[in-house]
């Protein structure tokens, strides 16, 4: 019993002392055409771009900003459908829209260094933080809320629990097909019975993302059929 309490409280120091190695007074800041520029110039662009951090070798935080903070496309609503009915082992909806919260592995979100371990309890205060928010939109309309990990993280969650919303996206579908930007804080996608889907690259909420479901704000990126 000795011996694990001493090895915990090494790892523990291990893990700290990695993370004070990254000096944040010493972060890179790259903008959209990959130019070196300055924390302010950076944070003004930020507002309407997309981002994702790294950690360089030299334990240097990298902040790189993207322009697609949105992205429109078509796909085929079947393959969408069955390949969320693979991952959950549920049936889903094909005539309802569907929303999706994507994780990236190696998401800088809170921490210096990506935390990629999910464990029950963390899923669970999680939960406890977002079900208002599912409530509040399963009650208003017929839409399927899932959340995706990317494969590689580490998590617990429950497949037998009906009202289950975490999944790993174990075949790298959405990760290949829709996802294709890693964005720090997660991106969403929210998904037509048409196939039309729209994805948000970066943070946000999920009953404010919701909005861009209705029509009038749908149109701005579907123009030509925003009755769908």
């Amino acid at each position: 019993m000795k011996y694990l309490i001493l090895i915990s409280i090494f790892i523990g120091l291990q893990t700290n002392l990695l993370a004070q190695k990254v000096n944040r007074n010493k972060d890179i800041f790259i903008d959209a055409e990959g130019k070196s520029i300055s924390q302010q110039k950076f944070r003004e662009q930020w507002r309407n771009s997309a981002r994702w951090d790294s950690i360089n070798s030299n334990n240097i935080r990298v902040n790189t900003l993207n322009k697609n903070l949105f992205q429109g496309f078509n796909s085929d609503p079947g393959t969408i459908v069955a390949e969320l009915s693979k991952i959950t082992g549920k049936s889903i909806k094909a005539n309802s829209p569907i929303l999706l919260v994507f994780k990236f592995k190696g998401d800088l979100c809170t921490s210096s260094h990506p935390d990629e371990k999910w464990s029950k309890s963390r899923i669970r205060r999680r939960k406890r933080f977002l079900k208002p928010f599912w409530k509040e939109l399963e009650k208003d309309s017929d839409v399927t809320i899932i959340y995706l990990f990317e494969k590689g993280i580490d998590l617990a969650n429950d497949r037998d629990d009906p009202e289950e919303k975490f999944y790993i996206d174990q075949e790298n579908f959405f990760r290949n097909n829709i996802f294709i930007q890693p964005t720090l804080c997660n991106s969403f996608a929210a998904i037509k019975p048409n196939g039309q889907i729209l994805v948000r690259n970066g943070e946000s909420r999920i009953d404010f993302f919701a909005k861009f479901l209705m029509d009038e704000n749908w149109s701005q990126f579907f123009p030509e059929n925003q009755k769908n």
